[in-house]
């Protein structure tokens, strides 16, 4: 029977591992060969320096991935992917994200870390349904205020390592934000009402010029993580004492720590990260 039983789980576990890949294709001509059939493209580590002007030949492309090549430009046939749902195209050489990117009105996960964008684009803001945003690892700035549109949808912001020197107001409208990483820009102030992200589960600030954080994030009670590590904070709020949520906090031998609640104290684990120590955090 246990034979028997291997086998069959051997047999299942291959039919899912082929379904799986159904509709993934890895090259242009295999795509372009079975046009209709493509949902997924995947092209990585192919030293690419240009994407075919091709894309809206796949009319149920769901999901694009360019990632780790030398690209320097999105072809304008990809914004007329009207069934694009992710977008990856980080480690590559891109330098803007065109304005038409918001005609891509299905996407929901969009990767650009680590390219050469020195600004995003108005129209980003005006993607119905985007749940992620990655744009670690540019030279960013600023970030869009229309960034603040996509509050019904949008659950985890990633801008670390850029140099963006302060946040839009509206991006504490993103009320269903859980995940929001500013880990080392140029941060000299959180706007007051930061309280109002009520689902913020992670809030990395580590490596900024912050010189306080607001009271308000007392009113952050997801909250589950934060990292102030060498962010320039001097204290942290007593506000933060009463998080139930709260479990680990990152600091340095610099920072002042909250007044403890005795009741949450067994839970809120704090680490004291000293120069030199890396990674700290299960998320580097």
């Amino acid at each position: 029977m246990t034979r028997h039983f291997a086998i069959l789980l051997f047999l299942c576990l291959s039919f899912m591992a082929k379904a799986d890949e159904k509709g993934l294709y890895k090259s242009w001509d295999e795509a372009l060969a079975d046009k209709n059939e493509v949902k997924k493209i995947k092209i990585v580590y192919a030293h690419l320096d240009t994407v075919p002007d091709v894309l809206d030949q796949f009319p149920h492309l769901e999901e694009l991935d360019l990632s780790y090549n030398d690209i320097k430009k999105l072809p304008p046939s990809l914004f007329r992917c009207h069934k694009l749902k992710r977008l990856y195209v980080f480690h590559n050489l891109i330098s803007e994200i065109p304005d038409a990117i918001a005609r891509l009105k299905e996407l929901e996960v969009l990767y650009v870390g680590y390219n050469k964008l020195t600004a995003l684009p108005d129209s980003i803001g005006y993607l119905p349904h985007l749940k992620e945003l990655f744009a670690s690892y540019n030279d960013l700035s600023t970030l869009p205020v229309s960034v603040g549109r996509l509050a019904p949808t949008l659950t985890r912001l990633k801008l670390s390592f850029n140099q963006i020197v302060s946040i839009p107001d509206e991006t504490f409208n993103l009320k269903n934000l859980q995940m929001l990483d500013f880990n080392q820009n140029l941060l000299e102030k959180l706007p007051s009402d930061i309280g109002n992200l009520k689902k913020l589960k992670v809030l990395y600030l580590g490596k900024n010029r912050i010189d306080e954080i607001p009271e308000s994030i007392g009113d952050c009670v997801a909250l589950q993580e934060i990292d102030v590590v060498r962010s320039g904070v001097l204290r942290l709020p007593n506000s933060m004492g009463d998080l139930r949520s709260l479990e680990y906090i990152f600091i340095d031998d610099r920072t002042v720590l909250f007044y403890q609640n005795p009741v949450m104290a067994q839970r809120q684990k704090v680490k004291i990260v000293k120069s030199g120590d890396y990674p700290y955090r299960a998320a580097q």
